[in-house]
């Protein structure tokens, strides 16, 4: 069982669907494969890392990012990501995968109030986000905003967060959750 956000065990990510950690796993967790995703990019920015960090690991879960999926395998291979990719495939279990995160990553190239950023922030997650929609509104400063389609940025501003201590990255998912409970005008509990 992963541990929870900023533990001893590692980084994590996640790309809308999908979960990326550093020393276990990187992802997206609630997304179908769809264009407007664009595991693309996802998955070659999570491959400019896993070269840098051979602790990276991605795990991706939805429908169509499973085993049987050989467009996606394909994919994950060119980008040298076949023994760090785990394909889940549909789950009911988002909320407890989420949980475990401690990087939130949602690249679409298209959105309009994408929820998954909003959940990562509830749960103390710090985000990185393409500038699609109304991300860059949502994760406002205490988040990464990058251009939609440009995976040197993306794996740039992954590694920014990968990067930060313990420490600086708890203080900054705890400043996410507090913007987004003022976005939502829920109070802390």
């Amino acid at each position: 069982m992963a541990s929870g956000p900023h533990q001893s065990r590692g980084y994590h990510f996640v790309v809308e669907q999908n979960f990326v950690y550093k020393c276990h796993n990187c992802g997206k967790a609630t997304s179908s494969v769809h264009f407007m995703k664009d595991h693309l990019n996802f998955l070659r920015a999570a491959g400019k890392i896993v070269k840098k960090d051979s602790n990276i690991n991605i795990l991706l879960a939805g429908l169509g990012v499973e085993p049987g999926n050989e467009e996606l395998i394909r994919i994950v291979h060119k980008n040298g990501l076949k023994d760090r990719a785990l394909l889940l495939g549909p789950r009911s279990d988002i909320p407890r995968l989420m949980a475990s995160l401690d990087i939130s990553v949602s690249n679409s190239i298209i959105e309009g109030f994408p929820n998954v950023i909003g959940e990562a922030m509830s749960c103390s997650i710090p985000n990185v986000v393409t500038d699609a929609g109304d991300s860059a509104k949502i994760v406002g400063d205490v988040g990464c905003v990058v251009p939609i389609k440009d995976s040197e940025s993306l794996a740039k501003a992954m590694e920014k967060l990968i990067n930060m201590g313990q420490e600086e990255l708890s203080g900054l998912g705890k400043t996410s959750r507090e913007s987004n409970l003022s976005l939502t005008g829920l109070s802390p509990s």
